[in-house]
Formats: C-alpha cells, structure tokens, sequence
C-alpha cells in the first residue's frame, strides 16, 4: 500500500488497525480533538475532577460520544478507550471525551456456540450482532459501566432527548452512504458495505428507542460524587416522589458558593442514589417533604463532617442512610427520616468506582448434558440468577436452579442453592433444597468390602438389579462465612425425608426381611451440619496449582421411623503442582476419609466408594458401590493440555487425563484384605477457559469399562 511508504514490507500481509491516538498536547491544533492546549487519560483527568471544584467533566458531550457508541454497536468502550480534552469555559475547566480503539463497531459475533454462550456471563453477553436495533442494551455498554456510572451521572433526559434528535439530524443516509463508499476498500465494500450502511440507518432511525432504555438502566442506580475540598450537598425531598440534589462550593465557613453538580430525580426512573463526600469536612443537607422518596446513602468519607435531616417522608419512611466512621468527630442531627450507621470496614466508607457493586445483574440458562453407567444419558437445564447490592462482594445474592433427567431411569432431580451475602454482618444466609423422584435411582450391593456385582454389563435389566428407588426431599438453611473468594465455612440444620421402594426382582427385594418392619414406609431426619470447604487455587476450573480441604461434619437423628441418630465425618485433600513452566502438564491428587460414629446409619448413609453422581469419589464403579463404616480414597491424575488458544474472543484449552483410583470401606466384623483400584484416562475440553466439559473411561478392579461425561474434572 502506497500510503505506508518505507513502512509498507513491515506491515505486509497482516491486518492492523492504524488511528491517530490522541495523548498529550501533541494534537494542540488538530480540530477533531477540540484543539485543546492538552490531552489527559481517564485516570488523569479523574484526578482534577475529584480533586478541584473547578475541574469539570461535560455531561452532554458523553451523553453525545456514548449515544454515537451504540450508534455504530461498539460495546468496548472501558475507560482507557478514552483522552479528554481539555476546555477554558470561564471560571471553569470543561473535560471533554475523545473517544479512541474503534476496533469493535460494526460487530458481528454470530453462530449456534456464541448464541448459547450469551445465556452464560455479562463478558459473554456483551459480544453483540449489528442489527438494525439492540433490544438488550445494557449488555451492549456493559464493558463502559464504571465510565458510565462516573460521567454519566449529572445528565438527565432532557439532555439525552437532545443528543439523539442532534445525532439523527446530523447523519444523514447521504452522509452515511458516502462515507461507507468512499472509505471502505472496494472489495470489502462489495461483501457487506450496504448491508452494513442499511443497518446503521436503522439504528439511527432506533436511536430514541434504543437511547431510552439505556438512559433508564442505568438511572436506577446513581452515584454523586464531591470533590477532596470541602462541598456542600444539599438534598430536597419534592412532591411527586422527585429529588433535587445540589452540590456547592464552599468557603472556609462552609457557606455556600458556586454550584457545580445539580440534578432533580424521578422516583419513577431511580430507585437509589449514593452520595459520596471524599474528603475534607463535607456539609450535607436534607430537606422537604414528599409522599413517598428515592432511598439515598451518604457516605460521608475522610474529615469531620455536618449532617442535618429537617426531611419529612409521608410513606415508607427511613430512605435516607448515613455513613461514617467516628461519630464523636462529626456533627450529626439526626432526623424522623434518617438512620445513621457507624461501620469500622473501611469498605463502607470509601468511594470505589469500579467497585464490584456496579455490576449488573444477570441471569444465565444453560443446557445441560452428561452420561454414567447409572443414569445413562442425563439431560437437564441449569439456571442462575446473581444479583449486585451496596457495599456487598462477590455479590449481593445468587439463586441456582437445577434440573436433571435420566433417561435410563426416567429420574428426574431438582436442586436449588441460594446465597445472601453479609445479611448477619459478615455471615451470609444460604439455603439448599433438593427434590428426587422415586426412578431417580442409587444402587445398593450390600454391606461390606467384598460386596458382589453380578450385572452382566450388557443388558438393562442386571443394570437394574441393583437399582434402588429412592424418593427424597431435603432442604437446609445454614449461616456461611467467606474465607477467601474460593472458601467458606458454614453451619445450619438440616431436614430429609427419604423412601425407599420394595422393587419387585431386584436386590432390595430379595434382602427385604433384613431390614426394619417399617423401613418401606420411610424415613425422616434432622441433624445439624458443619461444612469447611476451603480452596486456594490459582484457577478454580483449571487449576494448575494450589491446594482444597474440604471438611463435611455433624449429626443426624431418625424421627419417624426408628429412634437412631449418629455422627458423621466426610474429608478430603487435594493438591495441584504443574511439573513445566507452561503449567500444561499438572499433577492432580485427592485423599479422602469418610466415618460414621455408629452403625445407626441406614445404608444410603454410610461411608462409600461410590462411582459418578452426587457423591462422587471413586473412579470405574458403579454409584454407591461399596458401602461400609469407614472408607478410603485416593485420586491421582496426570493433566497434559495439548491445544491452547489465546483468542481473545473464544479462548479454550484442549487435554488429555490420565488416571489412578484406589481405596476400601470397613465394616464393623468383616475381615477383608480387598483394595480396590480403578485406571483409566479421557479428553478434555475447556471453552473459554471458565469450565470443563470432560469424558473419560476407566475400569475398576480389571472388570467392566464405565465412561462417564461431566462438566469437570473429577476433582
């Protein structure tokens, strides 16, 4: 290409995106960038801004920059994706956006596997197609949240309205058809160039629409920062629910000078602000009175601050919240509307913009798939729920929901699990809930280390011989402590209710007599548990290296059926050391125990070797395979990934698993020398690197192949 000159050889056969890059006062008398005297980083001009009254960011010109964004569907737009230019307007110095890296517009991530993915994560979600409209546009600006929630917050509708009617006025299909033709290669222009113009006309047209909802997603929750001088808020409650917020410059007494943010909220459109004082010693008003009110925090941050209340809120009292430190250092009048709360964590009381709090909240809906020798095929669907809250990390509360069908049983499960994060301080709340029907089998072969299999392998009907139909209803709420982001300990009690069908032809059947008279009828249990499930891994999907205890304790007692209770332990050890520096080949190795302090257990209960299922450890059997007081295990894999992409876009890793298993139950008067082994080895594959679809095959003690397909490794 002529234009490269002596550069062209360097940049031969290869695809680059070349810009001007704005930086410093190099572009002084460039006019696209505002010819002005200087250029500064987001970080840089965010220093100025929170550090001086007279430093201010221009809401209208990133309301125009950011409505132009999801014009052209460019959804990367994080903040070093920006330079500010620097504007004299009087007493005041004016920032305004530039934006830069225009390397996702015009996007197009389409395809069966990037569809699905959507349903999964925000960093998946935010990969859109160019359509002539985006319905979901707050996955589209995701990447600019923490800017948008910074630069965005002084602009309300009036100025977005104007924004958009400039912009559609401005671009013209003139405008749009020449620019396309005249700047687009021929022959890229000849693949998609109408097309692409066609869609961007649309989405002009869609603008409003489009501007709209993203307006409204993202004025539900506000922040209002001050400034490291002394400012003065002052907050009015309106009629009709509205909300003015003022902040001002002040002098050395704290009286009132210069306005320099100033906002009336709806209460239809914001359901929370949060004002943020910084430092020095901040006066924040609040007066009015209104029949209903936006919840508002005020976090009053560094120095001796002034809070007033003279509000008064007619409905749904208390929506106005007070944080700080020291009270005796802070002047406090506390009014019928306000509650003030003293937190020693410093992460109340300090401003975060790119706090984990501003993330949005999401749903993910999976299809899932899987297969053992038990259940045969597994269909199902998995769907979460996380929700973002004030202050709260890694979320404010997260609902999972699990539904699996086997299709050789015909069993269907369904499992819930929620947590809601620092409800009782720093403990959380978190409940779990199970529902299994009665063809949702386990498996039962007796009691002991030398228990016989007589399935043949082949037919479905020795499968079923030792199938054991089970209903079962469990839930238990347990209070939980975070240890670190991959830990937790929890405690909480417990509730199942569990009935086991009389089969007729079936193992179960033939050892009827020897179990209770009323064992058919059910069973109910309450108990207590204690779970310490503490992991440090440098990747919790695929881990390379570091270390997971996890420690499963407590008591459980028969209410209806037999008076029996017992105590019970279940604990494991696992290590992962990668053996090159790639960290492509890893060593993998579990140990674990499992006791029970009585024999009042019934069977389904004791300590296993069981293959895959929910209680999983012990490769190349059958689910609950061998069943006793005590049991012993130990996994060891060899991990080699032999394929690793580092596409930013769809980034995966493909290996290979190597295998050894080997363990024994005791019972309480067998005599039994037996251990037991199983070795085998599958591929796997990791799309994104976030989760691993893994199949493998492996036979225990010499005898029968179990193939077994999972969304993990085995451990």
């Amino acid at each position: 290409q002529e234009e490269l000159g002596i550069y062209n050889d360097e940049f031969a056969n290869k695809l680059y995106l070349l810009e001007e890059r704005p930086d410093d006062d190099v572009w002084t008398d460039t006019p696209q960038f505002g010819n002005s005297p200087e250029i500064l980083s987001t970080s840089d001009m965010l220093k100025e801004v929170l550090g001086e009254h007279d430093r201010l960011v221009d809401y209208r010109w990133v309301v125009r920059s950011r409505l132009f964004d999801v014009l052209i569907g460019d959804w990367d737009r994080h903040d070093d994706q920006w330079r500010w230019a620097e504007a004299d307007e009087g007493k005041y110095e004016y920032y305004r956006p530039i934006p830069r890296d225009r390397d996702q517009a015009f996007c197009k991530y389409d395809g069966l596997l990037l569809g699905l993915a959507r349903g999964t994560a925000p960093d998946v979600k935010k990969l859109m197609v160019f359509k002539d409209k985006t319905k979901k546009v707050q996955w589209m600006v995701y990447n600019a949240r923490h800017f948008d929630r910074s630069f965005l917050s002084g602009a309300d509708w009036s100025v977005w309205e104007e924004e958009v009617r400039r912009i559609q006025n401005a671009v013209s299909d003139e405008k749009i058809d020449a620019a396309f033709r005249e700047s687009w290669p021929p022959a890229i222009y000849a693949l998609n160039g109408e097309e692409v113009a066609t869609k961007l006309k649309a989405r002009r047209d869609n603008l409003m629409d489009m501007a709209r909802k993203y307006y409204q997603y993202i004025s539900r929750e506000v922040e209002v920062v001050g400034t490291s001088e002394k400012d003065l808020f002052t907050i009015e409650r309106l009629p009709g629910g509205q909300t003015r917020i003022r902040v001002y410059d002040t002098n050395d007494e704290g009286e009132k000078e210069a306005l320099f943010y100033g906002r009336t909220f709806d209460y239809d459109e914001t359901r929370q602000i949060l004002i943020y004082g910084l430092d020095d010693d901040d006066i924040f008003e609040v007066t009015g009175t209104a029949e209903k009110a936006i919840l508002i925090r005020i976090i009053g941050g560094l120095g001796e601050d002034t809070f007033v209340d003279k509000s008064s809120i007619e409905h749904g009292g208390r929506r106005l919240i007070y944080y700080d430190t020291k009270m005796e250092d802070n002047e406090v009048d506390i009014g019928e509307e306000s509650v003030v709360r003293y937190k020693k964590d410093p992460k109340f009381n300090t401003y975060n913009r790119r706090s984990i709090d501003h993330n949005f909240n999401y749903t993910s809906i999976l299809p899932s798939a899987g297969f053992n020798p038990d259940d045969g095929p597994l269909l199902g669907l998995f769907g979460q729920y996380t929700a973002y809250g004030f202050k709260r990390s890694p979320y404010a509360s997260q609902h999972n929901l699990k539904f699996s069908y086997a299709l050789a049983t015909g069993g269907a499960a369904l499992d819930y699990s929620s947590e809601f994060v620092d409800l009782f301080g720093k403990w959380e709340f978190s409940l779990k809930g199970m529902v299994q029907t009665a063809l949702y089998s386990i498996n039962y072969y007796g009691l002991g280390n030398d228990t016989k299999n007589l399935e043949a392998g082949i037919d479905s009907l020795t499968l079923d011989y030792n199938r054991v139909r089970q209903r079962l209803y469990r839930i238990s709420p347990a209070l939980m402590r975070r240890l670190n982001s991959q830990s937790h300990f929890s405690i909480g009690p417990t509730y199942e209710a569990i009935r086991v069908e009389r089969t007729e032809g079936r193992y179960i059947d033939e050892i009827a007599d020897e179990f209770d008279e009323n064992f058919f009828e059910g069973q109910k249990f309450i108990g207590v548990q204690m779970v310490l499930d503490y992991r440090n891994l440098d990747n919790i999907a695929l881990p390379a290296r570091g270390v997971g205890l996890y420690l499963d304790a407590g008591y459980k007692h028969q209410f209806k059926g037999l008076d029996k209770s017992y105590y019970f332990l279940n604990a494991s050890f696992s290590a992962y050391q990668n053996l090159d520096r790639a960290r492509n080949l890893v060593f993998a190795t579990r140990i674990g125990v499992q006791h029970r302090f009585s024999d009042e257990y019934e069977f389904y209960q004791g300590a296993m070797l069981s293959g895959p299922g929910p209680d999983a450890n012990f490769r190349g059997f059958r689910r609950n395979r061998f069943i006793g007081t005590t049991a012993f295990y130990q996994n060891t894999d060899l991990r080699w990934r032999l394929l690793s992409s580092d596409n930013a876009t769809l980034p995966f890793s493909l290996g290979i698993t190597g295998g050894f298993d080997y363990g024994r139950v005791w019972l309480k008067g067998e005599e039994s020398d037996t251990w037991h082994y199983a070795v085998g080895g599958g591929l796997w594959f990791s799309p994104f690197d976030m989760f691993v679809v893994n199949a493998s095959v492996f036979v225990g003690d010499g005898r029968a192949n179990r193939v077994n397909i999972t969304g993990a490794f085995f451990f």
